[in-house]
């Protein structure tokens, strides 16, 4: 009779780590969409776009900032995992049954590979494409109202370390500058 592959220690362990990673990756990613949408909010609607070219640009924004946090998650889940099973005195359960510190890593550190793996995709597949098409869409919307982040009396950075550009006065209403150097 062949043995399985994934026994049941090795199941219960990586069942204690997908809540915490799951909630960890949830938290993380929305408090960097939170503070991404606090930052640049104020840039698109300003502009008259529709809440949709906004809501389109924060959702591109998810990928970039999936990958970022990701990693963190699996940080959250290992520490609180393991630091839950040896509150509950289970690691030391385990050692006395005659189960060694390798038998009990083995789970953690396939379930990081396939997070590794899935990560590798995400990072080689999607986060190119959404940042692309990012890209794309806020040179759009900068091109949509162009006077809206200048500001009057003071040297604007337009193309960076290639063209400044200042206005003595700017006209909102018209998009006309006055008085450029």
């Amino acid at each position: 009779m062949a043995r399985p592959i994934v026994r049941i220690l090795s199941r219960y362990i990586l069942r204690q780590h997908l809540p915490p990673l799951g909630y960890a990756l949830a938290a993380l990613t929305f408090a960097m969409l939170v503070n991404q949408i606090a930052k640049q909010f104020g840039n698109f609607v300003g502009k008259g776009l529709p809440w949709t070219v906004i809501l389109e640009v924060f959702t591109l924004s998810i990928p970039f900032i999936v990958a970022m946090t990701l990693p963190m998650a699996v940080l959250v889940a290992v520490l609180y995992t393991f630091s839950h099973l040896a509150a509950d005195n289970e690691i030391t359960a385990m050692r006395a049954g005659g189960i060694s510190i390798g038998r009990l890593l083995r789970p953690g550190i396939g379930g990081a590979l396939v997070v590794g793996l899935i990560s590798l995709a995400w990072n080689d597949q999607v986060l190119p494409r959404a940042n692309h098409e990012l890209r794309t869409l806020l040179a759009d919307t900068q091109r949509k109202k162009p006077t809206f982040q200048l500001r009057e009396q003071v040297t604007n950075e337009v193309v960076p370390g290639q063209f400044f550009l200042r206005a003595a006065r700017i006209d909102p209403a018209a998009n006309t500058l006055n008085d450029v150097t």
